[in-house]
């Protein structure tokens, strides 16, 4: 992945970190042999953080510079099905988008929202079948949390009670927003529409 920052000192954690630690690693610049005679000399201190080989090959930085250069275009359409979704949404009683903080807005890597199944005696697969079945993308669920899962609850590493997020973890779906062009961005909202119509659910 790519790390931006503007902070001097944490680039230059973050390249040691990325790059087996060599002390010679800059914020400037990702490179080892800056010194010939030093890296080649049996008695020179080569590392001075702990560090992982984690730097990105010539190809794939190249791809990704490209797609940096663009990313306001590729932010812009998933903004735009998240804001379609929202208002597909907007009487909904089956399902509650994500709130919208007046002065911020999402950049939807997924659109979010709590599924309120129950109260129409729907369940969260039956739900995601028929969405898939009328043709929507897939609908991914929220991960466990933490101490959920078994290196952490096995361990028995975490405490407390988390009664409100295991709720909502177990209610959320999460809708594609990789939507290339406004047409397939109408798929998935008629889709919706028909997912919510046959369900009964409240349409905007």
């Amino acid at each position: 992945g790519i790390i931006i920052c503007n902070s001097e000192e944490l680039a230059t954690t973050i390249r040691k970190i990325g790059g087996l630690g060599f002390k010679s690693l800059t914020a400037e610049s990702g490179k080892v042999r800056t010194n010939r005679d030093k890296l080649q000399n049996p008695n020179w201190d080569r590392f001075d953080e702990i560090g992982y080989n984690y730097r990105m090959n010539q190809m794939g930085a190249a791809v990704a510079l490209a797609q940096m250069e663009r990313a306001e275009y590729f932010i812009d359409l998933r903004r735009a099905m998240g804001v379609a979704y929202t208002e597909a949404l907007s009487n909904s009683d089956l399902l509650t988008p994500q709130q919208v903080i007046d002065g911020y807005y999402h950049t939807y890597y997924t659109f979010s929202a709590k599924f309120n199944g129950e109260k129409l005696g729907v369940s969260w697969e039956v739900f995601r079948k028929k969405y898939i079945e009328l043709g929507g993308d897939g609908i991914y669920a929220a991960s466990k949390l933490q101490h959920q899962e078994p290196v952490f609850r096995d361990r028995k590493i975490g405490h407390g009670e988390t009664p409100v997020a295991v709720d909502l973890q177990q209610n959320l779906m999460n809708f594609t927003t990789n939507q290339a062009n406004e047409e397939e961005r109408n798929i998935q909202i008629d889709v919706m529409s028909r997912t919510q119509k046959y369900f009964g659910d409240t349409l905007s």
